[in-house]
């Protein structure tokens, strides 16, 4: 019958790329598909895989949304995926997860991620069994700028200006206007600002 399946083997902060799934749970071979409950049997209990409905980079700050579809606390990692898409590359960091299958956000500020990366994600369970990783999900730049001065000081995390949101951001970002600059004027002071790549400069929000 082959044996017992192997179980609580752990794969944490590994760097893997270029292996088709990274993590493979098997039986089934391939892409495993998340059960409700996650009571199916298997390698690694077949622990099931985070499911990640977005990835916002706002103001340099990382949030991404997700949920697992199991019991218990649970270590959730994050990575950049490879070229692929499949196989996380760039550890981001952890968060502890105990939503028994409601939506969590993990925020990692400062995060060293760009426009489009792919992001993916392993979940953990309390006896060291591994999911395999996530489907990827894109990271999407958005910034807002929450100030009329004009400054170029090189950060949004707190005060950001037009010109350093336009300054920092990567080809493909948004860029929006916090609500309490409704009705307010930029006036730029420092010279005009060079646009060098794909915006998308936003203020049908405010008045």
């Amino acid at each position: 019958d082959g044996g017992p399946l192997p179980i609580q083997n752990t794969v944490s902060q590994n760097v893997m790329r270029d292996n088709g799934f990274g993590i493979e749970l098997a039986p089934p071979f391939g892409l495993n598909t998340n059960d409700p409950g996650d009571v199916d049997i298997g390698s690694n209990q077949l622990q099931n895989s985070p499911e990640l409905s977005g990835a916002e980079l706002i103001n340099g700050s990382l949030n991404i949304d997700y949920l697992v579809q199991s019991s218990g606390m649970l270590i959730i990692e994050f990575f950049i995926a490879d070229g692929s898409g499949a196989d996380g590359e760039t550890f981001i960091g952890s968060d502890t997860y105990s939503g028994s299958g409601g939506q969590a956000t993990a925020v990692f500020p400062m995060a060293m991620v760009q426009s489009g990366d792919p992001i993916v994600a392993s979940a953990t369970d309390a006896a060291g069994n591994t999911s395999e990783f996530s489907v990827n999900a894109s990271v999407v730049e958005q910034l807002i700028v929450n100030t009329n001065l004009d400054e170029a000081d090189g950060e949004c995390a707190v005060d950001c200006s037009l010109r350093d949101a336009v300054a920092l951001a990567g080809a493909g970002a948004e860029i929006t206007f916090d609500a309490p600059l409704a009705g307010q004027t930029i006036v730029l002071t420092l010279g005009d600002i060079l646009v060098d790549k794909l915006l998308t400069i936003d203020g049908s929000s405010l008045p």
